[in-house]
């Protein structure tokens, strides 16, 4: 998804910031055997100064096997929290879903 949003990973780290995961919640829902073809389907859930939230469904090709729900930090090379560039969360917004997981 980034790299539809024109987010190029390291590009980004070249200027000073990194996408880092500060928290994940997964959910197994199916297992899944070693080799098999998955697709990650993701949506933004929320956008925030200096992190965001994402929501993803790991299918095989017929089921959801697992879901996630991920917080992402910006940060600079040191690891600091930072806002995150105006042309990040601009790139981002389009995935911005109203879509809320219902634990």
């Amino acid at each position: 998804m980034l790299e539809h949003a024109g987010i190029a990973l390291n590009q980004i780290e070249k200027n000073d910031f990194r996408f880092v995961v500060s928290q994940i919640e997964t959910a197994f829902l199916k297992p899944v055997e070693a080799g098999s073809f998955l697709t990650i389907e993701t949506e933004i859930l929320e956008i925030r100064r200096a992190s965001s939230v994402w929501w993803q469904q790991i299918m095989d090709e017929t089921d959801v096997v697992a879901t996630q729900r991920v917080r992402a930090a910006i940060t600079n090379s040191e690891g600091k929290p930072i806002r995150a560039p105006k042309e990040i969360t601009d790139a981002l917004m389009p995935f911005l879903s109203s879509f809320k997981n219902d634990d």
